[in-house]
């Protein structure tokens, strides 16, 4: 068996959480393709903690049942499903391949066709944020670019003190978070280790700090037979695998 795990919930701006569903879909692994059942394997075991060969007893009929009251607001409208990017494709196509393993519930009402748009209420997150955050029913004042508070976030996320550059007045206090000279370093630090290795230049003794060592993170080894979409750490096998829980088949653990 090949469970599937999914979790929704349905939510308004003025209502917040109003509803939820979560459902372990299990299926059988000859009926996906050969190319995604390995993955699909790796992420039920390593990022959901579910064994393949677990009896989860769910089935596809209750999923449809719930996921149609979900999707669908008080007066019976339909309503999209919003998933991160990163997720848009896996998700969609897994939708269709749920639908596809019984015979009694037809095409999935989210998905007709994954590459049309027009023809997919499964949507990605990201544009639905970029919207809100600068509808226009917002003040000028309060509106922002979600890109915008993304570069914020990456460059107040610097791993350096900035001590050696602190000001007289807030070395005085024993406080850098405060201490202008120090943010502004802070910035400048966290560009540079940012695109360092993206441009291409070379780190000197004016890209770091003085009293602190920026330890630069080795490339990633990839082997010449090795698929490209194996360097996504999304697919990594871990470097030290937890050895078999009890009751665990050997034979599910493989070597890359």
């Amino acid at each position: 068996n090949l469970p599937a795990e999914l979790g929704f919930v349905r939510f308004s701006l003025r209502s917040g959480v109003t509803d939820r569903l979560h459902h372990i879909v299990s299926l059988t692994s000859q009926q996906l393709p050969m190319h995604l059942r390995f993955q699909c394997k790796d992420l039920a075991e390593e990022t959901h903690g579910i064994h393949i060969d677990h009896q989860l007893g769910g089935s596809v009929a209750a999923f449809d049942r719930e996921l149609r009251r979900l999707c669908q607001d008080d007066s019976g409208r339909p309503l999209p499903l919003f998933v991160p990017a990163d997720s848009l494709q896996r998700m969609q196509h897994g939708l269709m391949y749920i639908y596809g393993s019984s015979a009694d519930l037809g095409t999935c009402p989210l998905v007709i066709e994954p590459s049309k748009p027009s023809k997919s209420r499964v949507l990605s997150l990201e544009p639905l944020m970029r919207h809100l955050m600068a509808c226009p029913a917002m003040p000028e004042d309060k509106r922002a670019s979600v890109l915008d508070l993304q570069m914020t976030a990456l460059l107040q996320k610097v791993r350096f003190t900035g001590y050696s550059e602190c000001c007289q007045f807030h070395t005085g206090q024993d406080n850098t978070e405060f201490c202008a000279l120090t943010r502004a370093h802070r910035y400048a630090w966290a560009i540079f280790e940012l695109l360092y290795d993206r441009l291409g230049f070379e780190l000197t003794t004016a890209h770091r700090p003085l009293d602190e060592q920026l330890v630069t993170p080795p490339a990633p080894i990839r082997r010449e037979d090795q698929p490209r979409w194996l360097e996504n750490s999304r697919w990594q096998k871990r470097a030290n695998p937890s050895p078999p829980r009890p009751g665990k088949r050997l034979s599910q653990w493989r070597c890359c």
